[in-house]
């Protein structure tokens, strides 16, 4: 039947018909072009966004793990009821209580670091991350990539208690639910 692969992979994976036939087509080894410039510029600029999440996500999951400053964080955490194993499937992450760990740790550049929500720039124009002294959930599409954070401060820190990444050419909060790229299968089955 015409389209019927497309149609599964969409219905299947709760994808859009761009998202289907890029996700066919990778399984299958096809390159895919675009033919309009501008959509090409916007892909590679959203790929380099995903990229830069991705990093952050492993970097803070890291320093969740074994970071010597994350204590606190691992601590609270098995309060809370989470194990090593939650940790590691959720990858959730620890952000240092410093104003630039992360910007220094990966080196992105400036523009890479404010358009994926990571980051700003200072006053001085000196990479300042968005992040600081917060557990961090990272937030994942449907096809399991990176967007973003949701960031709870521990109890007794200062600063509000919530902060989510600020809404760039990736994330968009009301188009993502937490939770989903875990979940689907289970959905699509039932």
């Amino acid at each position: 039947a015409k389209g019927a692969a497309i149609t599964f992979v969409r219905e299947s994976e709760r994808l859009d018909f761009v998202g289907a036939v890029e996700r066919l087509a990778g399984r299958a080894g096809i390159t895919l072009r675009c033919t309009d410039a501008n959509e090409q510029q916007n892909r590679r600029k959203r790929a380099e966004l995903y990229d830069a999440v991705e990093a952050a996500v492993a970097w803070y999951h890291d320093r969740l793990l074994s970071g010597s400053d994350a204590g606190e964080a691992r601590r609270y955490l098995r309060s809370r009821g989470f194990d090593g194993d939650d940790v590691r499937a959720y990858r959730l992450g620890w952000a240092p209580d410093a104003w630039d760990t992360l910007a220094k740790a990966l080196k992105l550049p400036d523009q890479i670091l404010v358009d994926a929500g990571l980051g700003f720039l200072n006053r001085n124009h000196r990479q300042t991350d968005a992040f600081r002294g917060r557990l961090l959930f990272p937030i994942f599409d449907v096809e399991g990539r990176a967007l973003g954070f949701g960031g709870r401060i521990l109890p007794g820190g200062d600063g509000p208690k919530y902060k989510n990444s600020a809404e760039n050419a990736i994330y968009n909060k009301s188009k993502v639910l937490y939770g989903l790229n875990w979940a689907k299968a289970e959905i699509v089955q039932a």
